[in-house]
């Protein structure tokens, strides 16, 4: 299941009009999905505004801050909603987004993350 927000180009003007609330988000790089990632929420640096402004300017790393568009959805619970789209996704694709560090799929001789 993808993430319900309608595809927002990544530039200022788009972000500076994201939710200042707790949820999920996906960068992409043209339809190349590379980011998926939460915003918890509770304080204006938590917020998935900010989070997105963070990607943009480079604070979470490189590749991410080349994201072409995003998707973003308000959640109550943004790391369960988070662990779901990422198992879903390694699921389908064998692996994690490119920019997504941590592996959500059971792995031999490895306990699984929850």
């Amino acid at each position: 299941m993808q993430i319900d927000g309608e595809l927002r180009v990544f530039s200022e003007d788009d972000i500076a009009h994201a939710p200042e609330e707790a949820g999920v988000y996906a960068l992409y790089q043209g339809d190349r999905l590379i980011y998926i990632g939460r915003a918890e929420g509770g304080l204006a640096i938590t917020t998935i505004r900010a989070h997105l402004k963070n990607h943009q300017a480079g604070r979470f790393g490189p590749l991410a801050s080349q994201a072409t568009h995003y998707r973003c959805e308000v959640h109550s619970d943004p790391v369960a909603r988070e662990h779901e789209l990422l198992r879903e996704y390694e699921a389908r694709h064998g692996q994690s987004p490119p920019c997504n560090h941590v592996s959500y799929l059971p792995r031999k001789g490895r306990r699984h993350p929850y």
